[in-house]
């Protein structure tokens, strides 16, 4: 009888083994994919932001106080390879009204592009001097879309930046 009641027990123990050993090889598949699945959207390549776009700064802050609550809007061309990123345009608006042809100021950003966030440089070449400032925008996930913030060294400007893409 006492065998008997050993060899139950042992039959339990090895049940319950095997019960455990068939979770642990679950819960190790499931790992593996949630691993594969991070490693699969980190290796994706990012948005393609390639196109025209309108990017409309709003100057929040501004050693120039003429410039605060002021908005600009550009007209500018994206290019992107890879992560990297350039573009060039020109000046069309301030304050919702049209910029005269002749009185438009070139724009140039060089950057780069991390899933769906842009970090840039922006050069500013204005008819009495050139600006620089940084741009930091978060792109939706079409593509069509960024927002973000701007700050330059001209005026001591800060604000936000929002940008629409208008061509693919």
């Amino acid at each position: 009888m006492k065998t008997s009641k050993k060899n139950e027990k042992k039959k339990l123990i090895v049940k319950y083994i095997k019960g455990m050993t068939g979770a642990i090889v679950v819960v190790f598949a499931i790992m593996l994919g949630i691993i594969g699945y991070i490693d699969f959207s980190e290796s994706r390549e990012p948005v393609d932001v390639t196109g025209q776009w309108e990017f409309v700064f709003s100057t929040e802050e501004s050693t120039y106080i003429p410039y605060i609550d002021s908005e600009t809007t550009y007209k500018v061309y994206l290019s992107q390879h890879k992560q990297e990123i350039e573009g060039s345009g020109e000046s069309w608006e301030f304050n919702k009204e049209m910029i005269d042809y002749q009185s438009h100021i070139p724009i140039q950003f060089k950057g780069k592009i991390h899933k769906y966030n842009i970090s840039c440089i922006y050069t500013i070449f204005g008819e009495k001097r050139t600006t620089n400032g940084d741009v930091s925008m978060e792109i939706d996930k079409n593509g069509e879309f960024m927002v973000g913030e701007f700050s330059g060294a001209g005026a001591k400007v800060e604000g936000t930046v929002k940008a629409y893409k208008v061509i693919k």
